[in-house]
């Protein structure tokens, strides 16, 4: 998980963190530089990585496509057409592929900085 400190008073956020550690030592810097030393409103958030985020929203994509009818789109002869085209299918594996190559990145780089 990765980690950013957020100010409500100033309405600022800081980079992302891979440790809570570090984003708590951003809001002591923070505190210190910009308010004094008080504590304002703030929190440390949690913000997901990459992998945590597409698995999201292609959770969120398939409860709106089921919700929607996609067996009746399937049964569609216009999309049957489309999805026959040799470009289609060429598109749809080079985006697969691509898809595959950026997880693969995600966890290689996930793995190498623990």
């Amino acid at each position: 998980m990765r980690y950013a400190h957020y100010c409500e008073s100033c309405d600022g956020r800081s980079p992302v963190r891979y440790t809570r550690h570090d984003a708590k030592q951003d809001r002591a810097d923070h505190r210190h530089q910009h308010h004094g030393d008080l504590r304002p409103a703030d929190r440390i958030e949690e913000v997901p990585g990459f992998l945590s985020a597409t698995a999201g929203a292609l959770a969120a994509d398939a409860r709106r496509a089921a919700r929607e009818g996609v067996r009746a789109a399937g049964r569609s002869s216009l999309i049957s057409r489309i999805l026959g085209e040799t470009s289609m299918k060429q598109a749809l594996r080079l985006l697969l592929g691509g898809v595959g190559v950026i997880v693969v990145i995600e966890f290689v780089t996930r793995c190498a900085r623990h």
